[in-house]
């Protein structure tokens, strides 16, 4: 036995190995997104410093130093990617000893995007679309809440393909999760249903829509192109033109544009579904889809404005003896405020107005595939 001057009942042996006991480990782990563990074992009286830096021998501005530490474990942050060189020294009162391990933060991308939020979808289904850091990692899809049955194709894979319902509202949850990095965000998926007030994106403005006999119609005239007056005839290609009644711009605000039948189709053929000058996602309806919806559903006053419908035409309107056509007593002018066109050939009985082509007249639309 050897005895410590000062206290006769202390083991010097002991003491002293205890004092300078060498480090016996250092593991460095993963923690958390953008962290990294560093264990040691040593006794618990010692102090230590940690160095880390980008190169071996600890120099240069990429060198951080953390000292005088009591316990044995230290959680720092480290760029993943970054190849680093790590030092532990035990400060012993009797010397120091010292441990060096290399560690290389793996390079994962720990950003987790679901995609942007997508509001009143004309398609039942979508493609989501999240973040893929590769196929080795751990992903999944969720269903946090829905008004309405869903379909999700495969929760596992960062693209996989959601149905939901007309009218349906959903919200998901897309994670990531990287040894103990876990990320997630979430994405708010909504499906049109007729009713629903649309954007038409060319410009911003706005639509309400209406469901007359299983065909969905925009409840608003169309107020798409740039104003010319009815000096110049509209044309059936490159910018979308409108006149406003009058000739004053602002009557189209209130009123909606008034189109002539080339610029309608937009160089459609005849007999042709066109989305023509119609929003994305939308067409000028046939002659089928105007009869079979409007005549059935409702009598000619019950189309006006505040009427029973919800198709808010402006005038108030009556069908004339053989149905052909939309017409009207108190809107003026009815070859310019008074029918809206079809996309079927003007003539020969095929469309809502038989006579000239370049008669301009309000414009609704259908919904495709509805």
């Amino acid at each position: 036995f050897y005895y410590h001057p000062s206290n006769a009942n202390i083991d010097m042996y002991s003491y002293i190995t205890n004092r300078y006991r060498p480090l016996k480990s250092l593991i460095i782990s993963d923690y958390k997104c953008d962290s990294i563990k560093i264990v040691w074992n040593m006794s618990s009286d010692s102090l230590f410093n940690v160095v880390i830096s980008d190169n071996s021998a600890f120099a240069g501005s990429n060198t951080k130093f953390y000292t005088n530490l009591k316990d044995t474990i230290l959680k720092i942050h480290l760029n993943p990617g970054l190849y680093r060189y790590i030092r532990v020294i035990s400060l012993g009162t009797c010397g120091s000893t010292m441990l060096q391990k290399s560690y290389l933060k793996p390079g994962i991308n720990y950003q987790v995007d679901a995609g942007p939020d997508i509001v009143k979808n004309y398609d039942t289904s979508v493609l989501l679309n999240g973040t893929n850091p590769g196929n080795s990692v751990f992903k999944r899809w969720r269903l946090i809440s829905s008004t309405k049955p869903y379909y999700l194709q495969d929760s596992t894979i960062s693209s996989p393909i959601f149905r939901g319902k007309r009218g349906g509202k959903y919200v998901l949850e897309y994670r990531i999760k990287v040894g103990f990095c876990e990320v997630r965000d979430t994405l708010n998926f909504s499906i049109f249903i007729c009713g629903d007030t649309i954007i038409d994106v060319r410009d911003g403005n706005k639509y309400p829509t209406v469901l007359i006999s299983k065909v969905c119609w925009t409840a608003k005239n169309l107020n798409y192109g740039t104003f010319i007056t009815t000096a110049t005839l509209q044309a059936s290609s490159g910018a979308v033109n409108k006149y406003c009644l009058d000739n004053l711009p602002g009557n189209c605000d209130s009123l909606g544009g008034l189109y002539q039948w080339n610029n309608v189709r937009r160089g459609a053929p005849v007999n042709t579904f066109t989305q023509g000058v119609c929003p994305v996602g939308w067409h000028v309806s046939s002659e089928a889809e105007a009869q079979n919806s409007l005549i059935t559903a409702y009598t000619g006053s019950q189309y006006r404005a505040g009427g029973i419908s919800g198709f808010e035409w402006k005038c108030k309107p009556t069908w004339d003896a053989d149905l052909s056509m939309f017409s009207s007593s108190d809107c003026g002018n009815i070859y310019t405020t008074s029918i809206w066109w079809v996309h079927m050939t003007y003539n020969n009985g095929a469309g809502w107005y038989n006579g000239n082509p370049n008669h301009a007249f309000p414009m609704r639309c259908v919904k495709d595939n509805y």
